[in-house]
Parts: structure tokens; C-alpha cells; sequence
């Protein structure tokens, strides 16, 4: 197990068994977001991406909520007098890899940029920027408790960081639009039933459920072949049937070729968990 963190850390960090577990480290303030916190999430996320023991990442919150939005305190700050100002002074800003795809190099909607599966284990309320950070996860589990709200309609404020585009492809154009211009609270069990979440978990439950699940994709999946098929996934929006074949027949050899495919073959030839060494 790895940990670096003090209580008092905006994002508390720790790893074992192949999981780092990411956490908001806000819980009096429901894990409001300020800039403290955004720039120490990604780099946490920097750091699970090249700890190479690492092979699975869950984001979620400490305390009773996973994340409600902006701190409204900082909202409260925003010079309104010059909306340029605003829009490019909000948050802080890091330099673009032309290795990967521009859309996902904005400061909040980062998390398909990481190479590694990123699981959302969502424990409470999830609002505003907070949803935004658990639908650009990969993989979302919820606990029966929490209560989701896209809200930014309520706050006098558009929809955020590319949720418009990314809400419709996970739900459908009319469901996203019925929660996006409506702002309004719903439930986990409702989440689940339009497909925002995969897995829906009793509050006691959901840890140990998230990291079961995390572990078992950390044991017995292929490094590799992981980060091929999350990168295929976020590059499908973009794609033609054909280019999306392409894009397969390109990561093909360097997959074939790699020792963690014959270690896959062996392993399951031999009926044992496999020992990837992410070669």
C-alpha cells in the first residue's frame, strides 16, 4: 500500500492490490470544489497514471457527499464585471500533450485523458461540476443514498464542461435535456434505471462492492489491453465504423507482441491468475 496525504489534504491519495483510491477531502464543505482541490486532483491523477503498480483508479469523496459543485464562496468571488476575464481566469490551467485528443485536455474533463480505467464510487450528494467529474469517469457505482442534480440552471449559469455533449450519449438526447433544463434533484435508483450508473449499492455496502470490482479488473486484465480499450472507447464519439477498425487494427500488434499477452494466454491455458508486468 501507498498513501501520501495529511488529513488536512484537499485530496487524500492511497493504493493497494492495483487500486488507488482518489478522494475529495472536503467534508465539511460537502466537498465543494475550490482551486486547491483541482489542481491537487490532477495531480493525483498524474501520479496513478505513472505508478506503474497501479492499474485501476476510483474518484470519490470523503464523508457524506462525493462532490456538490463549486464552492459557492468561490463563486462569490468572480469579478462579473468582465465575463473574458472570468471565463479564462476561473481556473487554473495546465499545457496541452498534442500526443492526446484536445477535447479531453480541459481543466475539469481531464479524466478520459487518463490512461488507466477511472471508476466513480459515488457515497452522497453529487451536484453541478461534481456530476460532471462522475459522468467523465469510466465506470460510475453509486450508493442507494446519493442524490444527484445537474443544477446549473438553478445557479443562473450554463451547462458546464461538455456535459451536453457527453449527457445525450450516455442517456439520450431527451432524457439529458429533462435533467439538464430542469436542474432538478434525482435518486440513485433513478440514475441506474436511465443508465447514468452502472451499479447501484446499499450506503455499507459500496465501498467494499467498488473495490471488488476494481480489484478483480486489476488483477485480471491485461495493462495494455486496458489502456487500448478505454481509449478506443473515448475515441468511438469521434469515429466512423471503419476508423474505429483502424483504430483497433493499429493497437493490435503492440498488444500481440507484448509479454502480458502471452502471460494472458498462459494463465488461462493454465487456469490461474495471470501475472502482468506491464511489458
Amino acid at each position: 500500500m501507498t498513501t501520501s496525504h495529511k488529513t488536512e489534504d484537499p485530496i487524500l491519495y492511497c493504493a493497494s492490490k492495483g487500486v488507488a483510491v482518489v478522494a475529495f477531502n472536503r467534508p465539511r464543505q460537502r466537498n465543494a470544489l475550490d482551486f486547491e482541490m483541482v489542481e491537487a486532483l490532477r495531480g493525483a491523477m498524474d501520479r496513478a497514471s505513472a505508478e506503474r503498480e497501479v492499474r485501476v483508479v476510483v474518484l470519490t469523496g470523503v464523508g457524506e457527499s462525493f462532490c456538490v459543485g463549486v464552492d459557492a464562496s468561490r463563486l462569490a468571488q468572480v469579478d462579473t464585471s468582465d465575463p473574458r476575464r472570468t471565463s479564462r481566469d476561473a481556473w487554473p490551467l495546465w499545457p496541452l500533450d498534442p500526443a492526446k485528443r484536445y477535447d479531453f485536455q480541459a481543466t475539469h474533463n481531464f479524466l478520459p485523458a487518463v490512461e488507466k480505467p477511472v471508476i466513480a464510487m459515488i457515497n452522497g450528494a453529487v451536484a453541478g461540476i461534481g456530476l460532471v467529474y462522475a459522468l467523465y469517469c469510466d465506470i460510475c457505482f453509486a450508493s442507494s443514498e446519493a442524490v444527484f442534480s445537474t443544477a446549473f440552471v438553478r445557479r443562473g449559469i450554463p451547462v458546464e464542461h461538455g456535459l451536453t455533449w457527453l449527457l445525450p450519449r450516455l442517456i439520450g438526447h431527451a432524457r439529458a435535456a429533462e435533467l439538464l433544463l430542469s436542474g432538478r434533484k434525482f435518486s440513485a435508483e433513478e440514475a441506474e434505471r436511465i443508465g447514468l450508473v452502472s451499479r447501484v449499492v446499499q450506503p455499507a455496502d459500496l465501498r467494499q462492492a467498488t473495490l471488488t470490482y476494481a480489484e478483480d479488473m486489476a488483477v485480471w486484465c491485461a495493462p495494455g489491453a486496458l489502456r487500448a480499450a478505454k481509449r478506443q472507447l473515448w475515441e468511438a464519439p469521434f469515429q466512423t465504423l471503419a476508423e474505429a477498425n483502424l483504430m483497433f487494427k493499429a493497437l493490435l500488434p503492440g498488444c500481440l507482441t507484448s509479454q502480458d499477452f502471452r502471460e494472458a494466454t498462459r494463465s488461462f491455458i493454465e487456469r490461474r491468475p495471470p501475472v502482468f508486468r506491464d511489458e
